[in-house]
Protein backbone atom coordinates (compact mmCIF):
# COMPACT_ATOMS: atom_id res chain seq x y z
CA UNK A 1 0.00 0.00 0.00
CA UNK A 2 1.32 3.45 -0.88
CA UNK A 3 0.40 6.89 0.35
CA UNK A 4 -0.22 9.78 -2.05
CA UNK A 5 3.45 10.84 -1.87
CA UNK A 6 4.69 7.36 -2.82
CA UNK A 7 5.57 6.44 0.74
CA UNK A 8 5.47 2.68 1.11
CA UNK A 9 3.42 1.28 3.97
CA UNK A 10 3.17 -2.28 5.23
CA UNK A 11 0.48 -3.61 7.56
CA UNK A 12 1.44 -6.25 10.09
CA UNK A 13 -0.61 -8.22 12.57
CA UNK A 14 1.35 -9.07 15.69
CA UNK A 15 0.52 -10.42 19.13
CA UNK A 16 0.71 -6.80 20.31
CA UNK A 17 -2.16 -5.74 18.07
CA UNK A 18 -2.31 -3.76 14.87
CA UNK A 19 1.01 -2.45 13.60
CA UNK A 20 1.29 -0.04 10.69
CA UNK A 21 4.75 0.31 9.19
CA UNK A 22 5.66 3.48 7.28
CA UNK A 23 8.81 3.71 5.21
CA UNK A 24 10.64 6.74 3.88
CA UNK A 25 11.39 4.91 0.64
CA UNK A 26 9.51 6.25 -2.35
CA UNK A 27 9.32 3.86 -5.32
CA UNK A 28 11.93 1.67 -3.62
CA UNK A 29 14.57 4.42 -3.59
CA UNK A 30 15.88 5.96 -0.35
CA UNK A 31 15.60 9.71 -0.09
CA UNK A 32 19.00 11.44 -0.09
CA UNK A 33 20.20 12.63 3.32
CA UNK A 34 20.85 16.35 3.56
CA UNK A 35 23.99 17.68 5.18
CA UNK A 36 23.77 19.84 8.27
CA UNK A 37 22.47 19.64 11.79
CA UNK A 38 18.76 19.31 10.93
CA UNK A 39 17.78 15.93 9.49
CA UNK A 40 14.63 16.58 7.45
CA UNK A 41 14.25 12.98 6.21
CA UNK A 42 11.22 11.18 7.58
CA UNK A 43 12.42 8.07 9.44
CA UNK A 44 11.00 4.59 9.11
CA UNK A 45 8.49 4.14 11.91
CA UNK A 46 5.69 1.84 12.97
CA UNK A 47 2.39 2.73 14.64
CA UNK A 48 0.93 0.49 17.33
CA UNK A 49 -2.10 0.64 19.55
CA UNK A 50 -0.76 -0.15 23.03
CA UNK A 51 -2.35 -1.51 26.18
CA UNK A 52 -1.91 -0.62 29.85
CA UNK A 53 1.42 -2.44 30.00
CA UNK A 54 2.87 0.64 28.27
CA UNK A 55 1.38 3.19 30.69
CA UNK A 56 4.72 3.77 32.45
CA UNK A 57 6.24 4.70 29.08
CA UNK A 58 3.27 6.92 28.34
CA UNK A 59 3.74 8.71 31.66
CA UNK A 60 7.42 9.29 30.84
CA UNK A 61 6.50 10.72 27.44
CA UNK A 62 3.93 12.96 29.12
CA UNK A 63 6.78 14.67 30.97
CA UNK A 64 8.18 15.85 27.62
CA UNK A 65 4.71 16.75 26.37
CA UNK A 66 3.80 18.82 29.42
CA UNK A 67 7.18 20.56 29.31
CA UNK A 68 6.21 21.81 25.84
CA UNK A 69 2.61 22.63 26.77
CA UNK A 70 3.70 24.65 29.83
CA UNK A 71 4.88 27.39 27.46
CA UNK A 72 1.31 27.91 26.22
CA UNK A 73 -0.75 27.01 29.29
CA UNK A 74 1.54 28.57 31.92
CA UNK A 75 1.54 25.77 34.49
CA UNK A 76 4.44 24.64 36.70
CA UNK A 77 5.93 21.30 37.66
CA UNK A 78 5.99 19.93 41.19
CA UNK A 79 8.75 20.66 43.73
CA UNK A 80 10.46 17.37 42.78
CA UNK A 81 10.94 18.68 39.22
CA UNK A 82 8.30 16.45 37.64
CA UNK A 83 4.86 17.19 36.26
CA UNK A 84 3.75 13.75 37.46
CA UNK A 85 0.53 13.73 35.46
CA UNK A 86 -1.18 10.34 35.62
CA UNK A 87 -2.35 9.35 32.11
CA UNK A 88 -4.43 6.54 33.63
CA UNK A 89 -7.26 9.08 33.84
CA UNK A 90 -7.51 8.91 30.03
CA UNK A 91 -7.62 5.12 30.08
CA UNK A 92 -10.30 5.18 32.77
CA UNK A 93 -12.41 7.41 30.52
CA UNK A 94 -12.16 4.93 27.66
CA UNK A 95 -9.30 6.44 25.65
CA UNK A 96 -7.12 4.26 23.44
CA UNK A 97 -3.39 4.92 23.18
CA UNK A 98 -1.23 4.77 20.07
CA UNK A 99 2.56 4.98 19.90
CA UNK A 100 4.84 5.62 16.94
CA UNK A 101 8.14 3.75 17.18
CA UNK A 102 11.50 4.08 15.49
CA UNK A 103 12.98 0.69 16.24
CA UNK A 104 12.06 0.08 19.87
CA UNK A 105 12.03 3.79 20.77
CA UNK A 106 8.61 5.46 21.13
CA UNK A 107 8.79 8.83 19.40
CA UNK A 108 5.16 9.95 19.52
CA UNK A 109 1.83 9.20 21.13
CA UNK A 110 -1.83 9.85 20.38
CA UNK A 111 -4.79 9.46 22.72
CA UNK A 112 -8.16 8.81 21.09
CA UNK A 113 -11.34 9.22 23.09
CA UNK A 114 -15.02 9.93 22.61
CA UNK A 115 -16.06 13.27 21.10
CA UNK A 116 -19.62 12.99 22.37
CA UNK A 117 -19.01 15.83 24.84
CA UNK A 118 -18.14 18.16 21.95
CA UNK A 119 -20.55 17.17 19.17
CA UNK A 120 -23.90 15.39 19.18
CA UNK A 121 -22.60 12.03 17.99
CA UNK A 122 -21.99 9.17 20.42
CA UNK A 123 -19.69 7.41 17.93
CA UNK A 124 -17.50 10.40 17.06
CA UNK A 125 -13.83 10.34 18.02
CA UNK A 126 -11.70 13.02 19.65
CA UNK A 127 -7.94 13.28 19.15
CA UNK A 128 -7.59 14.08 22.83
CA UNK A 129 -3.80 14.42 23.07
CA UNK A 130 -1.08 14.22 20.44
CA UNK A 131 2.69 14.56 20.79
CA UNK A 132 5.84 14.03 18.73
CA UNK A 133 9.21 14.37 20.46
CA UNK A 134 11.33 17.27 19.21
CA UNK A 135 13.94 15.02 17.60
CA UNK A 136 11.35 13.83 15.05
CA UNK A 137 9.44 17.00 14.21
CA UNK A 138 9.37 19.00 10.96
CA UNK A 139 9.91 16.00 8.71
CA UNK A 140 6.39 14.69 8.13
CA UNK A 141 6.17 12.27 11.07
CA UNK A 142 3.38 14.21 12.77
CA UNK A 143 1.13 14.36 9.71
CA UNK A 144 1.73 10.73 8.79
CA UNK A 145 1.16 9.53 12.35
CA UNK A 146 -2.09 11.52 12.65
CA UNK A 147 -3.28 10.21 9.28
CA UNK A 148 -2.72 6.61 10.33
CA UNK A 149 -4.55 7.11 13.62
CA UNK A 150 -7.49 8.76 11.83
CA UNK A 151 -7.61 5.89 9.34
CA UNK A 152 -7.99 3.41 12.21
CA UNK A 153 -11.39 4.88 13.15
CA UNK A 154 -13.92 5.68 10.44
CA UNK A 155 -16.60 8.27 11.13
CA UNK A 156 -16.76 11.77 12.55
CA UNK A 157 -13.74 13.33 14.23
CA UNK A 158 -12.98 16.32 16.43
CA UNK A 159 -9.53 17.86 16.83
CA UNK A 160 -9.32 20.62 19.47
CA UNK A 161 -6.42 23.09 19.40
CA UNK A 162 -5.73 25.89 21.86
CA UNK A 163 -5.09 28.98 19.78
CA UNK A 164 -2.43 30.15 22.21
CA UNK A 165 -0.35 27.19 21.05
CA UNK A 166 0.87 29.21 18.11
CA UNK A 167 2.66 26.50 16.04
CA UNK A 168 -0.10 23.94 16.54
CA UNK A 169 -2.93 25.83 14.84
CA UNK A 170 -1.40 26.00 11.32
CA UNK A 171 -0.03 22.47 11.70
CA UNK A 172 -3.45 20.98 12.39
CA UNK A 173 -5.24 23.18 9.89
CA UNK A 174 -2.82 22.03 7.19
CA UNK A 175 -2.80 18.38 8.23
CA UNK A 176 -6.59 18.16 8.33
CA UNK A 177 -7.01 20.06 5.07
CA UNK A 178 -4.63 17.67 3.36
CA UNK A 179 -6.25 14.57 4.89
CA UNK A 180 -9.82 15.62 4.04
CA UNK A 181 -9.12 17.39 0.75
CA UNK A 182 -10.36 20.50 2.59
CA UNK A 183 -13.68 18.91 3.52
CA UNK A 184 -13.63 20.01 7.16
CA UNK A 185 -15.19 22.63 9.40
CA UNK A 186 -13.38 24.92 11.85
CA UNK A 187 -15.07 26.93 14.56
CA UNK A 188 -13.77 28.97 17.48
CA UNK A 189 -15.03 28.16 20.98
CA UNK A 190 -14.12 29.94 24.19
CA UNK A 191 -13.32 27.43 26.92
CA UNK A 192 -12.54 28.92 30.35
CA UNK A 193 -11.83 32.26 28.68
CA UNK A 194 -9.38 30.69 26.23
CA UNK A 195 -10.00 30.51 22.46
CA UNK A 196 -9.86 27.06 20.91
CA UNK A 197 -10.13 25.94 17.30
CA UNK A 198 -12.47 22.98 16.94
CA UNK A 199 -11.88 21.07 13.69
CA UNK A 200 -14.52 18.54 12.66
CA UNK A 201 -14.53 16.17 9.69
CA UNK A 202 -15.90 12.81 8.58
CA UNK A 203 -13.66 10.13 7.09
CA UNK A 204 -16.31 7.42 6.74
CA UNK A 205 -16.38 7.68 2.95
CA UNK A 206 -14.08 5.86 0.52
CA UNK A 207 -10.44 6.92 0.52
Amino acid sequence: MHDDDGTRKRLHRTDRGLTIRASSFANGTPKPRKRGFLNTNKPDFVVRRVDRSQDATLQNLFEHYLHDMAEWFQFDYAPDGRYAHDPATYRNNGAEVWFAYVGEIPIAFALVGSAHAFIDDADAKDLDEFFVVRRYRRNGVGRDFARQVWDAYRGRWVVRVFQGNVPAVPFWRGAIAEYTDRAYHEEIRNIRDRPWSYFTFDNSGPR
